[in-house]
């Protein structure tokens, strides 16, 4: 049977316990063990609207964000790291006037931050959330070389950092989210060398 461990579901109807997807959703749920959930219930007064000061402040680097641009983004980074801390997200979206309701698009502004859960490369928007699936980490030896360069060989300032240039440091804490789990420098420091050989080499993906 399929285990769930960490579970997130996300609540958006207007009608609250009577919501017909709730039910469907707890239907759901109570067919598949899992060891907690984390219900998010998204109201207008709970999930506000991206405004454009917060919107500002996603996009700028780590480095420059003020006092008032981290209070901004208090509420982007708490629903991420509910995201983050999942292994299964659970979504009930009624539809209403042929969509979702609105707080829920508000939610997916809030978590959709470029550098943090997602980053554009030549094959255009990936994401940086990994699916842990039964809860095993994924390792960085299966990071592929395609998914490497899609890290090293963008600018730094696209996953947030102040200036372009990558240090050992600043790949390591990107990799480690990449992976979804704890990754030492040595490793990091080792394939780097490895892709450097590959280069030198003229060998392919």
């Amino acid at each position: 049977a399929t285990h769930m461990n960490k579970v997130l579901l996300i609540r958006s109807s207007i009608f609250g316990e009577d919501s017909q997807s709730l039910r469907l959703a707890r239907e759901f749920l109570a067919q598949y063990p899992h060891s907690s959930v984390v219900e998010r219930v998204l109201t207008p007064a709970s999930m506000p609207h991206l405004t454009a000061d917060t919107y500002l402040a996603m996009n700028k680097p780590e480095a420059e964000l003020t006092a008032e641009d981290k209070a901004r983004l208090q509420m982007s980074d708490t629903l991420i790291s509910e995201l983050e801390a999942a292994d299964t997200i659970v979504l009930t979206a009624p539809m209403y006037n042929f969509s979702i309701p609105s707080t829920l698009k508000a939610w997916i502004d809030h978590v959709a931050r470029r550098g943090r859960t997602f980053s554009y490369s030549a094959a255009g928007p990936q994401g940086l959330l990994r699916r842990r699936g039964s809860g095993r980490p994924r390792k960085l030896r299966e990071l592929s070389a395609q998914q490497w360069r899609d890290v090293v060989l963008q600018p730094a300032q696209v996953f947030g950092f102040e200036t372009d240039f990558w240090t050992t440091r600043r790949v390591h804490q990107v990799i480690s989210r990449q992976v979804s789990a704890p990754v030492s420098r040595r490793a990091i420091l080792r394939r780097l060398r490895e892709e450097r050989a590959r280069r030198g080499a003229g060998a392919g993906p």
